[in-house]
C-alpha cells in the first residue's frame, strides 16, 4: 500500500477537526496516510524548524522522501489537477510523499531549501489545524478522482 507522510506543526487540539480528519482518514482506504505531529514553540521558528528537520531526518532512516512544504504562495492546483499531480508523485517507486505543515511563524529557510515542492491549498492564510485537516480531504477527495468515485462532483 503506497503510503503518504504529513509532519505537522503543533498537535489538533480542536475536537471537532479531529472527528473530521478521522472520518476522512478512514475513508482513504488506498493509502496510507502517517501523520506525524512535532512540538509548536511560541515565537521560536528554529526549535519548530529543528523539530521538523529532526522528523524528516527519522523518516529518510526507512525511505527517500520528496518533502512539499504547503504555503499559501505555493503552486495552486484545483482537485483535479491536485489528484494527477499526486498519484503522479506517488508512483515515484523511490520516494514517499511528504507534506509539511509549518506552525504559526512559517518555514524556515532551511526547510524552505530542503523542500522539493511548495503547494497551496488557497491564496487565503488557515490556521495549521484547519489546513491540516483541509489537506486530508483534498488527500481523500484525489483518491476519489482517481477512483472515479462520485464524491468529487
Amino acid at each position: 500500500m503506497k503510503q503518504i507522510n504529513i509532519i505537522s506543526v503543533g498537535k489538533l487540539k480542536n475536537t471537532h477537526l479531529q472527528k473530521i480528519e478521522k472520518d476522512f482518514l478512514k475513508r482513504c482506504l488506498s493509502l496510507k496516510i502517517n501523520i506525524i505531529e512535532t512540538k509548536a514553540y511560541a515565537d521560536n521558528l528554529e526549535k519548530e524548524s529543528a523539530e521538523v528537520l529532526k522528523k524528516i531526518k527519522d523518516l529518510s532512516k526507512d525511505s527517500t522522501l520528496y518533502p512539499i512544504i504547503l504555503t499559501e504562495k505555493g503552486k495552486l492546483r484545483n482537485s483535479v489537477e491536485f489528484s494527477s499531480w499526486l498519484f503522479k508523485g506517488l508512483d515515484r517507486t523511490n520516494e514517499k510523499v511528504t507534506f509539511i505543515l509549518s506552525g504559526a511563524y512559517g518555514f524556515s529557510k532551511q526547510l524552505i531549501s530542503l523542500s522539493r515542492e511548495s503547494i497551496s491549498l488557497s491564496p487565503l492564510t488557515f490556521p495549521h489545524e484547519l489546513a491540516r485537516v483541509l489537506l486530508v480531504e483534498q488527500i481523500y477527495r484525489a483518491i476519489t478522482i482517481e477512483a472515479n468515485h462520485p464524491y468529487h462532483k
